[in-house]
């Protein structure tokens, strides 16, 4: 059903916009390094100025949107850029979930982000999912969201879909993944979603190649790699004080990739 009011709509509202790239070079943000390609992002997302973006175009609303709180590289890399934006003070940063279930919930509950509403899908092709889909248009309407970021799949098509119905000025959606991971309808949903969007973040060029050879334009695709806060590695231990912490003796440490490793049929 959602699948359905994705294709039903269009996306007329695109030659509303007017000056786009001269309202949106005023979103400048140095919250940290990684953050540095954001301005660049949003100077080619379309922005529909309204009269009601007018009153708020020096400190915009942006969402948030996360598939959950399990500990999962998207989920940290949403929630790391989630503070980094709050820090930065120059949005009002919101966040929102498809399920509010996860360890990563306890890192961010000292930040100030209000209310954090949860919309639980079992199916993209239910009843319930219609119920969420018009519970997220109304609360992005009443949240007065100008800007909403994506980041997988999940939150990709549902963002997509309801931003695009609540009209919202600028829909950033997300891709950290090649190739083996979804099926051939997945991919045929998300395609749509990404026909939402006004931008695609991709976190390597091999992503990026990956959008453009399934039809994205190039001019709609920014990299953005994954990030990594320093101030969270920040420290007045020696080497072997910290290797002492964790039980490493110096002669025995060793470096290390860890990684999420899935087994798929050939």
């Amino acid at each position: 059903m959602i699948v359905q009011a994705l294709k039903a709509r269009n996306c007329e509202e695109f030659n509303q916009y007017a000056e786009p790239i001269a309202r949106l070079q005023r979103f400048e943000i140095s919250a940290a390094s990684y953050l540095g390609r954001w301005p660049r992002l949003l100077q080619v997302a379309p922005l529909a100025l309204n009269k009601r973006f007018e009153s708020r175009i020096l400190k915009p609303n942006v969402l948030q949107l996360i598939d959950s709180f399990n500990q999962g590289g998207s989920e940290s890399q949403a929630l790391q850029l989630t503070r980094l934006l709050l820090e930065s003070g120059r949005f009002q940063v919101h966040l929102a979930c498809l399920s509010p279930e996860g360890s990563l919930r306890s890192t961010i509950e000292n930040l100030d982000l209000g209310e954090i509403p949860s919309f639980p899908l079992k199916s993209f092709y239910d009843k319930n999912a219609v119920k969420q889909l018009r519970r997220f248009v109304s609360w992005l309407r009443t949240s007065r969201i100008d800007i909403l970021h994506t980041h997988d799949f999940y939150t990709n098509v549902f963002g997509m879909a309801g931003a695009s119905l609540a009209r919202g000025p600028v829909r950033i959606a997300s891709m950290r993944e090649t190739a083996g991971m979804r099926s051939a309808a997945q991919k045929k949903v998300q395609r749509v979603g990404y026909s939402l969007a006004h931008h695609i973040v991709a976190n390597s060029n091999a992503v990026r190649d990956r959008l453009i050879n399934d039809g994205i334009p190039a001019e709609k695709v920014s990299i953005i790699y994954n990030g990594l806060d320093l101030k969270r590695l920040e420290t007045s231990a020696t080497r072997s004080e910290a290797l002492s912490h964790v039980g490493v003796k110096v002669d025995d440490a060793r470096p290390s990739i860890h990684f999420n490793c899935r087994q798929h049929a050939a």
